[in-house]
């Protein structure tokens, strides 16, 4: 069945991480909206000096996927790899 939830301007979801790969990952993470413009959230549960839990947010913009082949180490082209070559 297909998600049909529309998020709400000023409104965000976030989700347990089932299977973080690193204590550095986020415990939660989701997305909101704000003012219009989609915003992305990540969330780590923290424990103050005081032994006081709260959670710890980042929040991004999100991420336009690059449709443009990927380059190799050295931000070179293949083509411009070829004229390099000895042969």
């Amino acid at each position: 069945m297909a998600d049909a939830y529309e998020i709400k301007d000023g409104t965000a979801s976030l989700f347990r991480v089932e299977e973080k790969q690193s204590d550095k990952h986020p415990d939660y993470t989701g997305k909101g909206k704000y003012k219009g413009e989609m915003v992305y959230l990540s969330a780590w549960i923290r424990e103050s000096k005081s032994g006081k839990k709260y959670l710890s947010i980042a929040i991004s913009e999100p991420r336009e996927k690059d449709s443009s082949p990927a380059k190799p180490s050295g931000g070179k082209s293949f083509a411009d790899m070829k004229e390099d070559l000895p042969f």
